[in-house]
């Protein structure tokens, strides 16, 4: 009977390398369509071309956890009798809805929604948040403003607010003359990056002693 014969780490990695293997580590994207990448890309040279990208306000929404939840269980445990663990785990964890928004000067304070996002709801946040803040900035008649396709964001009440506040010359958003591409969140700093960093340093602050 033969013995299974070890090497370290780096002797295997570069004998895998030496088959032409190569180390592909899983990472979460949006699946995007056969037509999404002309749309995609003609926005982007469309965007660069006529917008003022230092006035653009790009904006989006996130969802917060707010229910403390076990995620693994790692580690060993020596006992002299069987241990049981149970964890308990919701169907339905707590959630907050927060949107938020900025441009190359400014960031807007994060809303978070109390319940589902409706249009109704997203236009009172609109003119109860938003539109105050770009007045009191007096930025309001020269900020471009971004929003993606969501369906609460293109109810006809929450057009006509829009259309009235900034005109169609600057929005870029679903059903507007600027259409802003869908399966997109890449091209939008708020979700690719902002979010990312708010949640880690949620959950740092969660972990810390």
């Amino acid at each position: 009977i033969g013995t299974a014969a070890t090497c370290s780490k780096s002797t295997a990695l570069q004998w895998m390398c030496s088959l032409d293997y190569r180390l592909y580590r899983r990472t979460q994207v949006q699946e995007l369509l056969t037509n999404d990448f002309e749309a995609r890309l003609k926005f982007a040279e469309k965007a660069l071309q006529s917008l003022d990208l230092p006035q653009l306000l790009w904006t989006d929404k996130a969802y917060f956890n707010v229910s403390p939840e076990v995620k693994s269980l790692k580690g060993s445990v020596w006992s002299t009798e069987p241990v049981t663990v149970r964890v308990e785990k919701s169907l339905h964890p707590e959630k907050l809805l927060g949107w938020c928004g900025f441009t190359a000067e400014f960031k807007v304070k994060p809303f978070f929604f109390e319940r589902t996002i409706s249009g109704d709801a997203y236009r009172k946040m609109l003119m109860e948040h938003l539109i105050p803040l770009l007045k009191k900035k007096r930025c309001l008649n020269r900020v471009i403003f971004q929003q993606d396709g969501a369906s609460p964001h293109i109810e006809r009440s929450v057009k006509e607010l829009l259309t009235k506040t900034f005109t169609d010359e600057r929005i870029v958003s679903r059903h507007f003359t600027f259409t802003w591409p869908a399966r997109s969140p890449d091209l939008n700093p708020v979700d690719f990056y902002f979010w990312v960093i708010s949640k880690i340093q949620c959950i740092r602050s969660q972990s810390a002693p």
